[in-house]
């Protein structure tokens, strides 16, 4: 099964609908993935079966399923893969993450280095845990946030994974260099 999402405007979390499978696999990932020093993921909570939630998530006319868990809403309109800059940050997307970037206060533009440097000294660990790597910028704060943490299709990205995301973001960083 495919995840969706669902939202309400105005709250704090959306439920991502999914198997049961993908919650246990996501769980896991997360469980690995919290313990990264400087690694920052979305807040997900677990809500046990026929419990409520901290959200009344619908969408009319469409049934939300059951199956899945809430998660902390974040504004992924800097939503990027590093895979993607491993060839060259001069393309429409390193373009999207520059514009943001330079819209960011010199205290965000300093964290999101740091975090950026975090995720590096992670890779490996990452790799091994997520099938690809999606990341967005809080464009308030300057944190890269990790997405989409679990496996796909039940495959972990690996070296490959890790090797394509380091070029990456050594593209990014170039675009995007730290303040002084």
């Amino acid at each position: 099964m495919d995840k969706t999402y669902f939202h309400n405007e105005g709250e704090k979390f959306g439920w991502l609908a999914t198997s049961s499978e993908v919650v246990e696999q996501e769980v896991k990932a997360y469980q690995k993935l919290e313990g990264l020093d400087g690694i920052h993921l979305p807040q997900r909570i677990e809500v046990p079966e026929g419990g409520k939630g901290p959200t009344t998530t619908a969408i009319p006319g469409k049934e939300v399923p059951a199956t899945g868990f809430f998660i902390e809403h974040l504004d992924v309109s800097a939503k990027f893969k590093p895979k993607m800059l491993a060839v060259s940050a001069d393309s429409s997307l390193g373009d999207g993450i520059s514009s943001k970037y330079n819209n960011l206060s010199p205290a965000a533009k300093n964290q999101m280095h740091q975090d950026l440097q975090a995720i590096d000294k992670h890779i490996k660990d990452i790799a091994g845990t997520v099938g690809e790597l999606t990341l967005t910028l809080d464009p308030a704060s300057g944190h890269v946030r990790l997405l989409d943490v679990g496996p796909s299709k039940g495959q972990v990205g690996g070296d490959e994974l890790a090797e394509q995301a380091l070029k990456g973001l050594a593209n990014l960083v170039k675009k995007c260099p730290q303040p002084p």
